[in-house]
């Protein structure tokens, strides 16, 4: 956590690698930590440790310094890169070369500063050049590009990053895990938290149809109704119309071979075909058609599939008391 002491200004930052930098006087002194530059030779290098207070920094404090120079305090010839100079390299990555692109807004601003700074790859000393005393260059025209092409999730929480908004309607709602997939993949709360772990699938051309489908592949229930509305139906022993729709169907097969088939290759071989994954349509009527079978057979019923479109309308007539049900034809006139 970055040791931060606030007077009337900031006066002290944390590096990472025990850099750090502190105001003396009206002037700031950095302290750099021992790294290697692209040709292999030592030098130093500070860069702020916690990015996610950049938005509440002064301008002039330095952000990102390095040098060839042995010393540890970085020389007077070197000027480091500072809050403004960060600042500036933002705006003009989604003023000029992002132009168009995005909202321009001091939050989508941050975001991309940030960006700049977390993905300079100190740790790994990778893109350390210290011929202009930054560094920070090479990831910027980096993070211009992935803002060109809108493939790269880090920047999902910009302003106009979604080109279709119905993904920012949903992002706030709940997952939930279906059971009737087999999965290891761990639990998240939101979609938003999905989209942040997952970032390689939230680019700018994310639609709901293909994170509903990923949602599904993971373990988590859909956000449309495509799997819950009715889709067959049946009469239960006291001759009741009922209504049942591909996940409840899915649920109770599984039921059925978890607690009555013995446990051999059978209920293996049939628990794997249920509980596959829906890569395609295709998969998943293989799992329609073994439940199909399964709960036919167990429960004594005949499951009959609803035509394509009608599924709303059979669930309100179903709901009818039955009487209802039948209306004699108008006369033609």
């Amino acid at each position: 956590m970055m040791a931060m002491v606030e007077g009337p200004e900031v006066s002290y930052l944390a590096g990472v690698d025990n850099s750090y930098a502190e105001k003396v006087g009206n002037s700031w002194t950095i302290h750099g930590a021992k790294a290697v530059d692209r040709q292999g030779k030592s030098c130093r290098f500070y860069k702020l440790q916690n990015v996610d207070d950049l938005g509440s920094l002064p301008d002039d404090v330095p952000i990102f310094a390095s040098w060839n120079d042995n010393t540890a305090i970085i020389p007077a010839s070197v000027k480091p890169t500072t809050k403004h100079d960060l600042d500036k390299m933002a705006t003009d990555a989604l003023t000029i070369y992002a132009y168009g692109l995005y909202p321009i807004s001091q939050h989508n601003t941050e975001i991309v500063a940030q960006s700049i700074l977390e993905q300079s790859d100190i740790k790994n000393y990778r893109t350390l050049d210290v011929a202009d005393g930054s560094c920070l260059y090479d990831t910027y025209w980096n993070v211009i590009d992935d803002l060109r092409k809108g493939q790269n999730g880090r920047f999902q929480t910009l302003d106009g990053w979604f080109l279709d908004p119905r993904i920012n309607q949903v992002k706030s709602k709940p997952l939930v895990r279906d059971e009737s997939i087999e999965t290891k993949t761990k639990e998240f709360k939101t979609v938003a938290d999905y989209l942040k772990d997952y970032e390689f699938y939230a680019d700018r051309q994310l639609n709901p149809e293909f994170l509903n489908w990923n949602l599904e592949l993971n373990g988590f229930q859909r956000l449309d109704s495509k799997r819950t509305v009715p889709k067959y139906t049946y009469t239960t022993p006291d001759g009741t119309l009922q209504t049942i729709s591909e996940h409840k169907l899915l649920q109770r097969a599984i039921e059925l071979v978890e607690n009555h088939y013995a446990d051999d290759d059978v209920k293996t071989s049939a628990l794997k075909v249920l509980k596959q994954k829906p890569y395609s349509e295709d998969y998943q009527a293989q799992r329609l058609k073994l439940a199909t079978q399964i709960v036919e057979k167990n429960d004594r019923i005949k499951l009959v599939p609803i035509e394509k479109g009608l599924a709303d309308q059979v669930e309100h007539l179903i709901r009818k008391p039955m009487a209802k049900q039948i209306q004699p034809k108008a006369k033609e006139r």
